[in-house]
């Protein structure tokens, strides 16, 4: 079990608005979130892992990783007033597997596999994905 709060310590320089393209829209650029001074809330999170096989050289593990977005992000609407993204908050629950495989004492393959079981309404941070891979080379020195 892990237990995490991520942050955010700085503001970005984000400028889109949608409101831009509201009346050329044939690319789709007005169906995104307005981001212009967008101001994004802290998280927590618990990583629940379960060892499901234990080999001499394959680990396979198991994880949910639940994330609570704390609080609803903003950003500055084209009046300069600050509006809230309603639906931006609240969980979003991850499911992983991870399998693990030795190739030696010093080096090993580690493969990451997720994907969301529940997701938050509006995610205006970008990180909105249905399946993430990731492939590692890991040496020990």
């Amino acid at each position: 079990m892990a237990l995490g709060i991520q942050q955010p310590l700085t503001d970005n320089k984000n400028e889109y608005s949608s409101d831009l393209y509201h009346e050329f829209d044939e690319s789709g650029l007005a169906g995104f979130q307005t981001t212009n001074q967008f101001k994004r809330q802290g998280d927590v999170f618990v990583r629940l892992t379960y060892p499901a096989m234990d080999t001499d050289r394959l680990d396979i593990s198991v994880s949910l990783l639940p994330i609570y977005h704390l609080a609803e992000d903003t950003y500055v609407d084209a009046n300069n007033v600050e509006q809230y993204i309603v639906g931006s908050d609240e969980l979003t629950l991850n499911g992983n597997l991870f399998f693990d495989y030795s190739l030696n004492e010093s080096s090993a393959l580690k493969l990451s596999l997720a994907s969301p079981f529940i997701v938050r309404e509006v995610r205006p941070d970008g990180l909105t994905r249905s399946f993430l891979a990731n492939l590692q080379y890991a040496f020990k020195f």
